[in-house]
């Protein structure tokens, strides 16, 4: 019985007391860890740009640019908001695609237009607007375009 497990006579009305202070404690974690699981919906910042962008840039030039985005990435750690990120590599990718019930497989992640998939931020936001002001303040928009998508969550 629960008073065994205790080691006090159910009846006893400091069992009563102890066993209500244990359940208080036990509902104010549970709580308290359920608040904490409980996250801001995610967004996804692509970052495109034309591949000639960064081109002709000289080794310091690049390190600056590459600061400003490390210090930018680095705000977005500290006030809790970056989830991850990364550059993609460039000049590489493949597209995949069914045609036919085949799989065609295509060299290179480039479309019809000139524009490429350079990197990514994932980040977490209260609202999309909270998202598109975060996206506005990151270096890429001097470089090419920031495209932001709320990550749809699918399950744990």
């Amino acid at each position: 019985t629960i008073a065994a497990i205790y080691g006090r006579c159910a009846g006893s009305r400091r069992w009563r007391h102890s066993l209500r202070k244990k359940i208080e404690i036990a509902c104010r974690f549970t709580l308290r860890a359920f608040v904490s699981a409980v996250k801001e919906p995610q967004y996804l910042l692509l970052l495109h740009e034309d591949p000639k962008t960064f081109a002709g840039r000289t080794p310091a030039e690049m390190q600056a640019i590459v600061e400003r985005y490390i210090a930018w990435a680095g705000k977005l750690a500290q006030e809790g908001k970056l989830v991850s990120s990364n550059k993609l590599e460039d000049g590489t990718g493949r597209t995949v695609r069914a045609v036919n019930g085949k799989t065609v497989v295509t060299d290179g992640p480039y479309t019809e237009g000139r524009e490429v998939t350079g990197g990514y931020f994932l980040i977490e936001a209260a609202t999309y607007d909270d998202a598109v002001g975060i996206a506005s303040s990151c270096p890429h928009t001097e470089f090419g375009v920031v495209e932001v998508r709320q990550v749809e969550p699918t399950g744990d």
